[in-house]
């Protein structure tokens, strides 16, 4: 015989014979030592669809295939540190906020706001109906919103950087291989390299840099002029711009009406004289006066030029200072040389140079001289 009896047990206790808890199509789970469900926690075996109202730990999530929603207010994370790394597209119908940093590896895009605590980098399109960062917007394409970008770091696109309806503001500098439109405004505060700018209004900015190549319109009141009042323009090879000085000045009273002008050496103004005057200020004077004058000629730099008109009704007496006399056009010395006009109207005018090695004036040429 053998060491232990037999029994026969017929029905075996299965699941089948165990009752479930909860409603219809509850999952279930243990409470206790029975089971239990709930309806907050369904499996829809007609639809293969699983229902959890509630909250929903995970240490990982996957999801190959599938659409994630719920209406009203939606958190992902619980803590600043947790990453939440997409490797293809984002798009949202509505605002993205981030604390941190925005990145994608691909593109973002959005029908609202995109804000950023730091950056927004994207290696694809970065589009939104405006733009918010306390970093750099960066895309390797092109940047575009329609209510604005600001970011108080630096905005590069590897296109085009476009908002059509809002301010680019970027307190950093703006970098971009293609082109900028900005319907509503451009401010930039700090540098920025742009490989085309166009406006239809106007470019503002502390200092432009370039050789100015292809920049039409500019009016004359628009440029900034060196030098003192009524100073001449003229181009200054030390600085490579424009310079002026008190050496050559139009006066606001006086008219130049020039046929041909042309030297080649030192032009300056000429002066109008109506007294007694030592000639010491220029090498071009107009005497005009109802009254004889005088103009008096010190020594001087050989070579040095000196002009004398004479429009006025009566004599003007050329003499020197320390000089030995005046060569007159017939060869001889004389002290001094009288240049008198018939009339009121007539010109008389007298062309001198100055010699130190013989301390003389020499007439070089005259029109009704004596």
């Amino acid at each position: 015989m053998s060491r232990f009896g037999w029994a026969y047990v017929s029905d075996l206790v299965t699941g089948s014979n165990t009752n479930p808890g909860g409603s219809d199509k509850a999952i279930q789970f243990a409470s206790g030592s029975t089971f239990s469900g709930s309806t907050n926690f369904t499996f829809e075996y007609t639809t293969n669809t699983v229902r959890l109202t509630g909250t929903l730990y995970a240490d990982n999530l996957i999801v190959s295939s599938s659409t994630i929603f719920k209406s009203g207010s939606t958190k992902f994370g619980d803590d600043v540190a947790d990453t939440h790394q997409f490797t293809g597209s984002v798009f949202t119908s509505n605002n993205l906020t981030v604390i941190g940093q925005v990145s994608a590896s691909v593109a973002l895009n959005t029908a609202g706001t995109i804000e950023a605590g730091s950056n927004i980098t994207s290696l694809g399109i970065v589009s939104g109906s405006s733009f918010l960062s306390n970093g750099n917007i960066t895309s390797n394409g092109i940047i575009s919103s329609s209510s604005g970008l600001n970011t108080a770091g630096t905005i590069t696109a590897g296109t085009n950087i476009t908002s059509t309806g809002g301010t680019i503001s970027a307190s950093l500098g703006l970098q971009t291989a293609g082109s900028i439109r900005a319907n509503n405004g451009l401010i930039i505060t700090g540098s920025s390299f742009v490989q085309a700018l166009s406006s239809s209004n106007q470019i503002q900015a502390a200092s432009f840099r370039g050789d100015g190549f292809n920049i039409t319109g500019v009016r004359g009141q628009n440029v900034v002029p060196v030098g003192v009042d009524w100073a001449v323009q003229c181009y200054d090879p030390n600085s490579g711009g424009l310079t002026g000085s008190a050496a050559l000045i139009v006066s606001q009273s006086s008219t130049v009406n020039l046929a041909t002008f042309s030297s080649t050496g030192i032009v300056k103004a000429s002066r109008t004289r109506t007294s007694n005057t030592t000639l010491s200020d220029g090498d071009y004077y107009l005497f005009m006066s109802g009254t004889n004058l005088t103009a008096t000629l010190g020594t001087s730099q050989t070579g040095r030029e000196v002009i004398i008109y004479n429009y006025g009704g009566s004599n003007v007496l050329a003499t020197g200072s320390g000089v030995s006399g005046f060569y007159a056009n017939n060869g001889n010395l004389v002290s001094s040389i009288v240049i008198a006009p018939t009339a009121a109207t007539d010109a008389r005018s007298l062309k001198l140079v100055y010699l130190s090695a013989s301390n003389t004036w020499n007439v070089i040429w005259y029109v009704n001289y004596l």
